[in-house]
């Protein structure tokens, strides 16, 4: 079931999906493309920002439709085949604990490292290409945010009905997009070259985001979530 564990995870997955180091160097040619980057001399109008946080709710309306969508259908499918439940929490537990290590550097699997994209943008910026975009971002796969869609895809697989799996995603959308959303309002003032210049800081995130998953695939695992997820719903509820 779902409770404030899976939900809180699932917001914090949605967070390290935003600040993984391979698709940060991304988002101001994204937020530029979607409409009001500042001029050369740093400035930035409120008619620029305001475009630009319009498009930008385009990009994540269209990235979540993906996710939940991707819950909705993994949930469905786990509904379908609750008989062995059991085992796939086993096998869904230690595909996460290989995803935190492949995002610590302890495992080097190639598959997770190969870098999958859609090639294509919209021809004109505006809310409906920001919804483009975000769905052609969604449906793209990239070594550093594959391991955490992945794991929160797993956790929605696991859900007892495919509402909560939507929510899942749904959470985990929302973990991405206050991030997402902040940086188009203040890019105009923090500037490409801040950006690029937090590499050291965005490394130490992948690695706690690691060292996350390793934690919550053992929890699969072993079945602790689950009971904790239980415990809450039944204390809160």
């Amino acid at each position: 079931m779902t409770t404030d564990v899976t939900l809180g995870i699932a917001i914090l997955g949605g967070m390290a999906y935003f600040f993984s180091p391979c698709v940060w160097p991304l988002y101001p040619a994204y937020l530029a493309y979607l409409g009001g980057a500042p001029d050369e001399a740093g400035a930035d109008g409120g008619r620029a920002v305001a475009t630009r946080l319009v498009n930008a709710c385009g990009f994540v309306l269209g990235l979540g439709l993906v996710f939940v969508s991707l819950g909705a259908t993994l949930s469905g499918v786990g509904q379908l085949i609750a008989f062995y439940r059991p085992l796939l929490e086993k096998v869904a537990g230690l595909l996460i604990v290989v995803f935190g290590l492949q995002m610590l550097g302890r495992l080097r699997l190639p598959l997770l490292e190969r870098e999958w994209r859609l090639p294509w943008q919209p021809g004109r910026p505006g809310f409906a290409a920001g919804v483009l975009m975000g769905a052609a971002f969604g449906l793209g796969w990239t070594p550093c945010v594959g391991p955490v869609l992945a794991s929160i895809l797993l956790l929605a697989s696991q859900t007892t009905t495919v509402r909560e799996g939507m929510l899942l995603l749904a959470a985990f959308t929302a973990g991405f997009a206050v991030p997402f959303l902040l940086l188009a309002t203040l890019i105009g003032w923090v500037g490409p070259q801040w950006l690029r210049g937090r590499g050291a800081a965005l490394e130490r995130v992948q690695q706690a985001s690691g060292a996350l998953l390793v934690a919550l695939g053992l929890l699969v695992f072993t079945g602790q979530l689950a009971r904790i997820s239980a415990w809450l719903w039944n204390t809160l509820s």
